[in-house]
């Protein structure tokens, strides 16, 4: 039995709007790992023709292990359509690296071509995991093409009146600091879930997984709202040392990498700001996925506020936080 989708009113509204009028430019959004953009991104394609009855969306996966899951849409045999196409330009062309990464640009065109001869008048496409799929260095390129098919004047006579936006998601926090030298790129990011949102999960997901579990005071003080990770205590049998133990290992070997800044990740402890000061600890906390940016102002829907006791500062934010009590516990030790 799949959850229900729970919340994130604020952000779907933000996705709405985003969609009322041609943008100039892609909106990529990062987040902390399993705060749901996916979850919250495919909601937001499957409501698309509720919101423009006038408009398709489509859903690419960059990661898919399949074909058959790599494409999602609103328009009827529109993913079908595209995997095919996607399918016979892999296998002209083999060996070009991951499946759908090698062929999204095909879609893309596909999909464009569709759309004008359909007398579609909006468009919006999602595309997952672009980072991880291409690479950080390739990430630019991937956003300037997703810029030129969204100004009107690049595009073909066909597609000039209509309105196409794109939106890209990682999870990759290295991503920010390559995407912010450009222009043509709009960055945004998704937290995750608030308190009262987070609290209806966890009695759904209770109900899925039956047995002792942790109460939700003690989840919230430790995931600060991550869906994934309550999915994972849920399917470890709401064993919340066995998820300490598995995340401890990530800990222990960043701990281990930055030996001889000790010092500096007590600070970081103590406040999560103070990475705003040391560029080698900040970077590596944001490449171990343990710790973030925050853009203020370029929150999609609701912005965490400031929160010492979850580890949310006024630039920088634990991902969980879990992870800085990890941290604390590992320099102890």
């Amino acid at each position: 039995m799949e959850l229900p989708f729970v919340g994130r009113s604020a952000e779907l509204e933000a996705l709405r709007m985003f969609n009322e009028a041609q943008r100039p430019k892609p909106l990529f959004v990062y987040g902390p790992e399993g705060c749901g953009k996916t979850r919250l991104l495919l909601e937001a394609v499957r409501r698309f023709k509720g919101w423009f009855p006038d408009g398709e969306a489509l859903y690419v996966n960059m990661l898919a292990d399949r074909l058959d899951d790599a494409f999602m849409s609103t328009a009827p045999g529109l993913a079908e359509f595209l995997g095919r196409k996607a399918a016979e330009f892999m296998a002209r062309i083999p060996g070009v690296g991951d499946l759908v990464a090698g062929a999204v640009a095909l879609a893309y065109h596909y999909f464009a071509d569709w759309a004008a001869l359909g007398g579609v008048a909006r468009i919006f496409v999602v595309v997952d995991e672009v980072v991880k799929a291409l690479g950080v260095g390739h990430v630019a390129a991937k956003a300037k093409y997703m810029q030129s098919v969204m100004d009107p004047t690049m595009r073909s006579e066909k597609l000039r009146g209509k309105v196409i936006n794109y939106v890209a998601l990682t999870s990759e926090g290295e991503s920010r600091g390559e995407l912010l030298r450009h222009t043509y790129v709009e960055l945004g990011y998704i937290w995750n879930m608030p308190r009262g949102d987070f609290e209806e999960l966890y009695h759904c997901v209770r109900g899925l997984h039956p047995g002792p579990a942790p109460p939700f005071e003690d989840v919230w003080g430790a995931f600060g709202g991550n869906p994934r990770a309550l999915m994972d205590l849920a399917r470890y049998g709401w064993d919340m040392g066995k998820v300490r133990r598995d995340m401890m290992v990530r800990v222990r070997d960043l701990v281990a990498r930055l030996g001889g800044y000790r010092d500096v990740l007590v600070r970081v402890v103590e406040d999560v700001d103070y990475l705003y000061h040391v560029d080698v600890v900040r970077d590596a906390l944001i490449r171990y996925n343990l710790a973030m940016p925050l853009l203020r102002g370029a929150g999609l829907g609701v912005e965490p506020p400031v929160d010492r006791e979850l580890g949310i500062g006024r630039y920088y934010a634990w991902q969980m936080p879990i992870y800085r009590e990890l941290l604390k516990d590992a320099l102890r030790g």
